[in-house]
């Protein structure tokens, strides 16, 4: 797999010349997972952010009394992993592996530094973060509501 294609083809880097793909290419790497391991869990340091290339990733919280829950599904194509631009930086859930999955696996401490050294293509890469960040509040908007109206009619019973 080349780096770089695949970097190329993730919609946060849609913007980029070839020659900031290359450069984010030289920190990043291809890893692979197995069904039912954990790419990273909560309270962990959050020092990477992940491109899946294949397979599914589960983003799940523990709850004491229910066990885990999961709260979102991602798959081929999509971003794992934003708690690298809080601070601290440290996961604030588990990633769990529902198929085998492999990744590029991006420095965040040195995409960082990319993104400040290179302002045009620092303010491309948040700017699509930014829509990201703002398609998974959506989507935990709807699940909460479909919780709430569920919770509702199970209350009028």
């Amino acid at each position: 797999m080349k780096i770089t294609e695949e970097i190329k083809k993730h919609l946060l880097f849609t913007e980029l010349s070839e020659k900031d793909l290359k450069s984010i290419s030289e920190f990043s790497s291809v890893e692979s997972y197995k069904k039912d391991t954990f790419i990273f869990e909560t309270g962990h340091t959050a020092d990477c952010i992940y491109l899946i290339t294949e397979g599914r990733v589960s983003i799940e919280m523990h709850e004491p009394v229910r066990g885990s829950l999961i709260l979102e599904s991602l798959t081929k194509g999509q971003l794992l992993g934003l708690s690298w631009l809080s601070y601290p930086s440290h996961w604030i859930f588990d990633a769990k592996c529902l198929d085998d999955v492999s990744v590029i696996k991006i420095d965040a401490k040195r995409l960082a530094e990319f993104c400040e050294s290179n302002h045009e293509a620092g303010y491309n890469i948040m700017k699509n973060i930014a829509l990201l960040i703002r398609d998974r509040l959506q989507s935990t908007r709807l699940q909460l509501m479909d919780i709430y109206a569920t919770s509702r009619e199970i209350l009028r019973i």
